[in-house]
């Protein structure tokens, strides 16, 4: 798969639902029964690498992760966790669950690479069988493993960080969305089973979606509510938008630099993705190059 095409091949295969295929592996799309998963470990995904100590950020993403993890120490900028012990396992849980790896295969699936000299991650060695692919067996160098974290990021529906935005001013951003939403009791039954009766549908229906389908259902929904309440609050003159209605169409939504700020903090709630602690990530046992 030539980098030039990546994202494309992968916005179609989350699109219908279908792997696609890095080297001889076969990467799926994670199902909404695998959501509470998403939403525990992808804060591993998610890390900015411009906000890590320069010691950190020149290295690569995995090798980062895994040299956070062997240190034993959270890694924290202005107060806040910005690299956590756990996120080298929460990497792994999500690429197991992406290969659909049984319980068994997971037990030999990963075997990180490490170089003596350095202590640094080279790659992991990779198994997968698969009625589609048979058996494969792939050493993925951190390279490889950069645009797996890619390709699991965009089947699912997430944006990775803009590394080339200014850290502070993104940070400071993130702050005041964060400030400015709701607080709420986020329960994923309830998230599923709005959608559900949304589109008329069973919860274990739902189950057995693509997340990437749910949050396009899920992302809907907020839009048509959003263009009701903004249109009704505007109409009535409740409410003044200086650069227009930002939520003017049920179909399409404005350019995120084009939306107005809402004077009416009852306007402003948003559906919030969930986050779940994991009891327990696999141990990976380390060989040697």
């Amino acid at each position: 798969m030539g980098n030039s095409n990546i994202s494309y091949d992968i916005r179609q295969a989350a699109k219908n639902g279908t792997p696609i295929k890095y080297r001889s592996l076969l990467i799926y799309p994670l199902q909404m029964k695998q959501y509470e998963l998403l939403c525990a470990c992808e804060s591993a995904l998610k890390i900015r690498l411009s906000m890590l100590p320069a010691a950190l950020a020149c290295r690569s993403y995995a090798d980062m992760l895994y040299q956070v993890c062997i240190k034993g120490e959270d890694v924290v900028s202005n107060g806040k966790v910005v690299a956590s012990v756990d996120d080298f396992s929460r990497f792994i849980a999500l690429l197991e669950a992406s290969l659909r790896l049984s319980p068994e295969e997971r037990l030999e699936a990963f075997r990180p690479v490490v170089d003596t000299n350095t202590n640094s991650l080279v790659a992991l060695f990779t198994r997968q069988f698969t009625e589609e692919n048979g058996e494969a067996f792939e050493n993925l160098t951190v390279a490889d493993l950069s645009q797996i974290r890619q390709i699991i990021a965009e089947l699912n529906g997430r944006t990775l960080p803009d590394e080339s935005e200014n850290a502070e001013l993104a940070e400071a951003d993130e702050e005041i969305r964060t400030q400015n939403g709701q607080s709420l009791d986020v329960n994923i039954d309830s998230l599923k089973a709005s959608v559900a009766r949304d589109q008329r549908v069973r919860i274990k229906e739902i189950e057995e979606w693509t997340i990437y389908e749910f949050e396009l259902c899920r992302a809907a929904i907020d839009r048509q509510t959003r263009f009701l309440v903004y249109g009704i609050g505007e109409a009535s003159g409740m409410v003044k938008f200086q650069k227009g209605n930002p939520f003017p169409s049920l179909f399409f939504d404005r350019p995120a630099e084009s939306m107005a700020v809402v004077p009416v903090s009852e306007l402003n709630a948003k559906f919030s993705g969930a986050m779940e602690q994991v009891d327990s990530l696999p141990n990976i046992p380390t060989i040697t190059k």
